[in-house]
């Protein structure tokens, strides 16, 4: 446990710990109280243990926020996927009705143009 005023201690040891563990991850904690024994005289078996526990937690607490991440940005492309194919099924859309609508009205407009051109020449011609 640690205790006031040796925090630094405790932190170089838990440092040793673990990059003793990453080194030589097949080695137990009575190992590795053997092989930081010198280096470290108050560590122990318990001081290990926890020390490993909390590296343990701290990989655990960082792969979460790492998938966590992940899922967001795979929220946001699917959602940037979803507003493309809306916009686009929209402008198919309004180019669609654009297209209904210039084919309906061309007849008419064709008619309207005729009847004011036949309209005008019959007006000038009975003057």
């Amino acid at each position: 446990m640690q205790q006031a005023g040796t925090g630094g201690l405790l932190g170089n040891m838990d440092s040793a710990i673990n990059a003793l563990h990453v080194a030589e991850p097949e080695l137990g904690a009575k190992a590795i109280v053997r092989r930081l024994g010198a280096q470290h005289p108050s560590i122990d078996t318990r001081t290990v243990r926890d020390s490993l526990q909390k590296m343990i937690a701290l990989q655990a607490k960082e792969e979460s926020a790492r998938e966590e991440e992940e899922e967001e940005e795979e929220q946001a492309a699917m959602a940037h996927v979803t507003l493309t194919l809306t916009l686009t099924l929209t402008l198919t859309l309004a180019l669609t009705l654009t297209l209904t609508l210039t084919l309906t009205l061309t007849p008419t407009l064709t008619l309207t143009r005729k009847r004011r051109r036949t309209t005008t020449r019959t007006t000038t011609s009975c003057r």
